[in-house]
């Protein structure tokens, strides 16, 4: 079954493409809760983005690790993914959403505490083409 969700996140999440907004085809399933901390292989756990966990979209919110949190797009272990709201492209829309264990997500208000910018300025930190503010 994990296998059938990592295929449906990549292929339905943003119609193929990386919910980062990049522009690139979601080449990979990208844990919020790694799996190493517990993560499962579930719809609210998974972002289908380009690259690999060293690539990419994937590789680069794998090191930049403070933005990837302040996004929502890492969970720290404790938090539940459902209960985290991601800035992502989803069904071509960006916004704040929940992701839900069932594979809807929920258009939610921007969360205090998290990112304020956009994702376009996320992914420009995200590629080092404008400074960190961590």
């Amino acid at each position: 079954m994990s296998t059938d969700i990592r295929v449906a996140v990549k292929r339905t999440a943003n119609y193929g493409w990386c919910q980062l907004g990049c522009g690139r085809l979601a080449e990979s399933y990208a844990h919020r809760l790694p799996a190493g901390a517990g993560g499962a292989v579930t719809y609210a756990n998974g972002l289908a983005l380009c690259g690999s966990g060293t690539t990419g979209c994937h590789g680069a919110s794998e090191k930049a690790r403070e933005l990837s949190y302040a996004t929502g797009w890492l969970v720290r272990r404790g938090q539940d993914p459902a209960a985290v709201p991601v800035l992502a492209v989803v069904q071509g829309i960006t916004s704040w959403w929940l992701l839900g264990l069932d594979g809807h997500a929920v258009h939610v208000a921007p969360p205090e505490g998290m990112w304020e910018g956009t994702l376009d300025q996320a992914v420009a930190v995200l590629r080092g083409t404008v400074a960190s503010p961590w």
